[in-house]
């Protein structure tokens, strides 16, 4: 469904009135949050950079038993 352009008129917009959020409410809702703490924020470091952000995963290693006279066994990650 297309949305037109015709949503606000000058009588919508007089009577918008925005909302100012004090700093100590915002910080209290923020210390609120769970999600937050669970993913990397990346909006800081890649402020118009790119349009892109690559974030290998690497995978942990096991350690392998070493026999004497035996060669080494190494690590073959899949990454």
């Amino acid at each position: 469904m297309a949305l037109g352009t015709t949503h606000m008129t000058i009588t919508t917009k007089a009577n918008f009135i925005p909302e100012l959020w004090g700093p100590n409410i915002i910080s209290a809702t923020e210390r609120k949050l769970v999600f937050r703490n669970l993913v990397w924020d990346w909006s800081s470091p890649v402020k118009g950079k790119g349009d892109t952000i690559r974030a290998p995963n690497v995978s942990n290693m096991t350690s392998n038993p070493k026999v004497a006279s035996t060669q080494v066994v190494l690590n073959a990650t899949t990454n």
